[in-house]
């Protein structure tokens, strides 16, 4: 009975529950938030949805006469007279069983009248009559008659094919369903034995983790408590302390980015204006040469009177020597270093903290360790041991046991079985082959023009081959008819009783109901043995439909408290004495030297926010020579062939590749003006 109650408790609820292992998160404020115990995911090779194999339709016209011949359900109320002793066969028999008995009665009465109408016809047809006369009538219309005749026997004979192959494949699949009884509670027992291991993990990971989680939160908070004391000095002096010297630092390194900044324009202006005064030398040489060489019939169309100049004033870009000498007396200082020096002493507080509290923190962690050793062994004695000893050391003796039933008394029975129901079948088989060959000679080996006594073989082995399908259906319809008689009986109890698991009305009407049970919940009385809980299999069965824990859905807190049994505070003791051991005091120290305040006033006073930076964005932007102008006047004076001229145009083709350098060099300047510009806007 034992494993009885294990197997349903494993099916009701073996997929209910997910493994993957999760971790307690500290939300702030004190608060914990723990992770929904996971559900366990096993790849289980049970179904709820049956496959009939293509033979749905019939299976369907089957269930719909068995619910034909009786429409009400199980009767309940016998049964429970059955329970109490006051059963009554005979009123049974004439109440719920009587359509059954009826249909079954019926199909004996078929099984005897049909041999008899046999016989009668075989008498009828050995007299001379029924179409036994050895006299052969013509008329107009044998053909027609033949036709229809013909036609309406092939289509019997199709039908009584088809039967054939139904039975058959119905014998097969008898087979297939005794084999999933063996199957079916095998991968039920494997399953939960899965769910079983799966949910040890759920213990032996999730729960114990949570705890361990708690505890290793407690011990972590307890450590970091100095820290946190730190943090909230810290905190609360870090508008007055560390956001000025980070901001000093911060100064500190942009100043030394503008000290380089400022040294490469101070070094590009110079180069720029250095070549810039050579560039005007040789613009001012090509305008001079072109007045003393060109005229009108030499320079046809060459306006060289018209001179040509720069576009950029690279000599009036403003000098930063002043700023650049400022900003490096600044960077000698190292305002961003003395910065650091004094942040750093700032963030010693926490150093000093945690040095007074580690007496008293290694307290907590002890008591905490030994917290979680005796819960640990408690889970292993109480939970992960007790399941392996009652249900997973013996699912291995339950699996042998159901293997060692089917092989002894299922299989060699159900083989009998097969054979009877593949002998049964072929007797109906043979009917419907002498039918077939019948048809088959029948239709070749006619002569209209012969008589009876002169027919053929091929004609005269038809007609026996219908006559002795005749006879054969008179005698094998007795037997196919108990058989399906006997079959009907069976399965129509079976079928009553599949459909009240089916629509669940086996579970609300009697295994639920107090009323066949002394007043009583049967499940409830089971397994905790008070029937006065309203505990219910169909309310169960919802429940790991909807994916609810199963520990509420079978009300588990009935017979284990799990508040209890895995509360953490009962074996902390009390750790706010420990705490109040914590003792901690901090004194003054100074942070910012008065170097780095110095330091700060000369930054502001570094004049780079005089810099004039539109003049050196004027400048910059402008082309230095006008290209388009110099391309036309070169193709002219290419265009005259003389050598004096074309050497005037060389000329210009250097002061345009000389332009283009010395604007590489004006970009790369404005961009750092503009960098510049932009650090100095900060230190303002």
């Amino acid at each position: 009975m034992a494993k009885l109650y294990v197997l349903v408790f494993a099916l009701l609820c073996f997929s209910t529950c997910d493994c993957a292992v999760q971790r307690v998160t500290k939300i702030g404020n004190g608060k914990l938030e723990f992770p929904p115990i996971p559900e366990v995911d096993i790849s289980s090779t049970l179904t709820s949805k049956f496959d009939g194999k293509g033979l749905e339709p019939w299976y369907d016209v089957a269930k719909s006469f068995v619910h034909t011949v009786q429409k009400d359900d199980i009767p309940y109320d016998d049964i429970e007279k059955m329970k109490d002793g006051g059963f009554e066969v005979e009123e049974f028999l004439k109440g719920w069983e009587m359509p059954f008995l009826v249909t079954f009665a019926i199909g004996l009465l078929f099984a005897l009248i049909v041999p008899i109408v046999g016989f009668c016809f075989c008498c009828c047809r050995c007299c001379g009559n029924c179409g036994g006369e050895m006299v052969q009538k013509t008329n107009s219309k044998d053909g027609c008659k033949r036709l229809v005749y013909g036609i309406a026997l092939s289509i019997i004979t199709l039908l009584m094919f088809v039967g054939c192959l139904m039975a058959f494949v119905s014998n097969d699949r008898i087979t297939d369903t005794v084999e999933s009884y063996k199957a079916t509670p095998i991968s039920a027992i494997r399953d939960s034995e899965q769910y079983f291991n799966r949910t040890l993990d759920v213990v032996t990971g999730t729960v114990i983790n949570n705890v361990v989680d708690v505890l290793d939160i407690i011990v972590d908070d307890v450590i970091k408590l100095p820290g946190e004391i730190a943090n909230k000095i810290l905190t609360q002096l870090s508008d007055t302390v560390r956001v000025p010297l980070n901001s000093v630092v911060k100064l500190g390194n942009e100043t030394k980015r503008m000290g380089d900044l400022l040294k490469e324009i101070n070094s590009t202006t110079n180069e720029l204006q250095s070549r810039f005064e050579k560039l005007s030398d040789d613009i001012n040489n090509v305008n001079t040469n072109l007045s003393r060489i060109c005229n009108p019939s030499l320079c046809p169309g060459i306006n060289y009177n018209d001179s040509l100049t720069t576009g950029a004033n690279f000599s009036a870009l403003p000098d930063v020597q002043e700023q650049l000498n400022n900003i490096a007396d600044i960077n000698n200082d190292d305002l961003a270093g003395k910065a650091l020096e004094g942040l750093n002493e700032f963030e010693n507080i926490a150093e000093t903290i945690e040095e007074k509290s580690r007496s008293a923190i290694d307290g907590i962690k002890n008591e905490t360790e030994n917290a979680k050793n005796e819960f640990l062994n408690n889970i292993q004695k109480d939970v992960v041991d007790k399941v392996n000893e009652q249900i997973l050391n013996k699912t291995d003796g339950w699996v042998k046991d159901i293997e060692d039933a089917f092989e002894d008394q299922v299989e060699p029975y159900d083989r009998y079985r097969y054979y009877a129901g593949v002998g049964l079948t072929c007797l109906v088989l043979i009917p419907v082959v002498l039918l077939a060959l019948g048809l088959l000679c029948g239709i070749f080996g006619h002569d209209k023009d012969v008589g009876p006594t002169d027919r053929g073989a091929i004609s005269n082995m038809g007609g026996n081959c219908l006559m002795a399908a005749v006879g054969f259906m008179f005698i094998f319809v007795l037997f196919l008819m108990i058989f399906t008689a006997i079959c009907f009986i069976l399965g129509g109890h079976f079928e009553k009783a599949c459909y009240s698991i089916r629509e669940e009305t086996i579970y609300s009407d009697f295994l639920d109901n107090p009323k066949f049970w002394s007043g009583e919940y049967i499940l409830a009385k089971e397994l905790y043995k008070n029937g006065s809980i309203e505990l219910k299999i169909g309310t169960i069965l919802s429940s790991c439909r909807n994916n609810d824990p199963i520990y509420e859905a079978i009300q588990g807190e009935n017979k284990w408290d799990l508040n209890t049994k895995f509360s953490v505070k009962d074996k902390l003791g009390n750790i706010d004495d420990n705490l109040d051991d914590l003792d901690v005091s901090v004194k003054d120290e100074p942070i910012l030297t008065q170097e780095t305040k110095d330091g700060l006033n000369n930054l502001g006073n570094s004049s780079v926010d005089d810099i004039n930076f539109e003049q050196f964005f004027n400048e910059t932007r402008k082309d230095v020579v006008n290209n388009t102008q110099i391309d036309e006047l070169r193709v002219k004076l290419n265009a005259t062939g003389n050598a004096s001229l074309i050497q005037i145009s060389k000329d210009l083709e250097d002061i345009q590749n000389e332009a283009k350098a010395m604007k590489v060099l004006s970009n790369d300047l404005e961009s750092n003006v503009a960098e510049l510009k932009q650090l100095g806007s900060n230190i303002s």
